[in-house]
């Protein structure tokens, strides 16, 4: 796992089992996007949590995180969990959530409105396609 910290920002790069995560005050930047699947979700959630916490303590007055994950398991959501916790406690900053999820997946839409009706936070559904979803099959004879 890639990690990059600094007070403003910290940069995880993603693999083929963990999302990129971006939290960045400067750029307004708060995001997660791929795949969370790791082994130990304490090793990748624990420098974020950590983050968020510094954060926590001088928040910007709007905080906007978006969550595009394609899966997550079980260990993963309890991360998760506990991120929306801290995110729904931050003071003096109104935070939303841009819960990101494939048109066909109903799953994840539903995870979303989970983690919204249980944290009382505001998201917004933002569906999406991929790029070859559109494509028609031509079958070649």
């Amino acid at each position: 796992m890639s990690l990059a910290l600094s007070p403003s920002a910290l940069y995880i790069e993603g693999t083929d089992e963990t999302p990129t995560v971006i939290m960045d005050a400067e750029k307004d930047i708060f995001s997660i996007e791929g795949r969370c699947i790791p082994e130990d979700s304490t090793d990748l959630f624990a420098p974020v949590m950590a983050w968020m916490n510094a954060y926590a303590k001088a928040p910007k007055p709007d905080t906007k995180v978006e969550i595009k994950l394609l899966y997550f398991n079980s260990a993963s959501s309890k991360a998760m969990w506990e991120f929306f916790s801290l995110l729904r406690k931050l003071e003096n900053t109104n935070p939303t959530v841009e819960w990101h999820y494939h048109d066909d997946d109903d799953e994840m839409r539903d995870a979303g409105e989970e983690f919204a009706s249980f944290f009382n936070l505001p998201f917004d559904y933002v569906p999406y396609q991929n790029e070859d979803d559109d494509e028609d099959d031509e079958f070649i004879f």
